[in-house]
């Protein structure tokens, strides 16, 4: 058994984002392909979309785990204010386009 097929509607509430948004996702190949059930409509199996969200999760919590032992590290430098603050918009930079995600040092920084 193949598994209960999401319909356009269902993913994107099941996401909390927008058709636009679901389908750049796909074509980016950020999100799994969707197949077709007919000639003007598509779905995507269930199983793949909570598969990708428990990626997602898993990536948010590594690249967060990251950044945090990163800034401990970081934060005992003294002097060089201008090489840090480049040096952490670079790092800052590739965390989210790895992660997808927008995350401020606040919010980081106070995740214990």
């Amino acid at each position: 058994m193949i598994g209960r097929v999401l319909k356009v509607k269902e993913v994107v509430d099941v996401l909390g984002i927008s058709r636009a948004t679901l389908y750049e996702y796909q074509s980016k190949g950020l999100f799994p392909q969707s197949i077709s059930l007919g000639p003007r409509r598509v779905g995507w199996l269930e199983s793949d979309v909570e598969l990708w969200l428990k990626q997602r999760q898993v990536k948010k919590a590594s690249a967060k785990k990251a950044l945090k032992a990163w800034l401990d590290g970081f934060s005992r430098l003294d002097g060089h204010h201008d090489l840090k603050r480049e040096l952490l918009d670079g790092l800052l930079a590739k965390v989210r386009e790895v992660a997808n995600m927008d995350t401020d040092l606040g919010e980081v920084a106070n995740d214990g």
